[in-house]
């Protein structure tokens, strides 16, 4: 369910519309090693969700460096050219959330949510429910692409996963993105479900910033707020 490329099977392009479109071969706006490797050693991941994996790429990266990863997909084209096709599965969010009948430590998701109608974005963040950490990259509002039904300002998705007792780690957010490029590092957002050390709608305002202005960092660190990245100037 990678972003660029509409669908192509022998089912019709329209039936499978609602599936987003992916990128054949490894695409390189989506791939982040170094973001993985990261988030690996921070979080003790062992295993992971990656939904809308496409042909797998993600998938087969974590599985390289010891972690039980299991991605989905709605695509037949991109599931059958799968390079883990032990290791991915079919799923259609219009059809319910994905229930494997098991928990995992992390929920990967890039450049997916957007595809996603929003009267089926319940089921999306029921399957985000089965990760103790998210991360995750949203289309923003009037991003072109392929079946982008649903792009929203990160506020909507954090106010969503607070309703499910996800809380946006600013911190862990801010250090994300520097390990990651292109979209991840534009909407790249990490959620836990301990207590936010910065409140989401400062979070917000302050990830918009390429640093953190020493008046505001000292003024937060005052009021006992953690997590707020000492990339400072003046």
């Amino acid at each position: 369910m990678k972003d660029s490329v509409a669908i192509s099977s022998g089912l019709g392009e329209e039936r499978l519309a609602h599936l987003g479109g992916y990128v054949h071969g490894c695409d390189p706006n989506t791939w982040y090693p170094e973001l993985w490797t990261w988030l690996q050693d921070r979080f003790k991941i062992g295993s992971l969700l990656d939904v809308g994996c496409g042909e797998g790429y993600t998938t087969q990266f974590w599985r390289s460096i010891g972690c039980d990863a299991l991605g989905i997909d709605g695509s037949p084209s991109a599931l059958r050219d799968s390079v883990v096709p032990d290791a991915v599965q079919s799923h259609d969010f219009t059809k319910g959330p994905f229930r494997p009948g098991r928990d995992f430590d992390a929920i990967w998701c890039c450049e997916v949510v957007e595809h996603i109608d929003e009267k089926y974005v319940d089921n999306v963040l029921d399957t985000f429910a089965l990760g103790r950490v998210i991360a995750m990259t949203h289309g923003v509002p009037g991003q072109a692409g392929h079946h982008h039904v649903n792009c929203q300002p990160s506020s909507y998705w954090v106010r969503r996963l607070e309703s499910r007792g996800y809380h946006l780690q600013y911190g862990l957010t801010r250090a994300a993105r520097a390990y990651g490029h292109s979209y991840f590092a534009k909407t790249g957002m990490i959620f836990t479900r301990d207590r936010a050390g910065v409140p989401a709608a400062l979070a917000l305002r302050l990830l918009t910033l390429e640093w953190v202005p020493r008046r505001i960092w000292r003024r937060l660190r005052k009021r006992g707020l953690r997590g707020v990245v000492r990339t400072t100037r003046g």
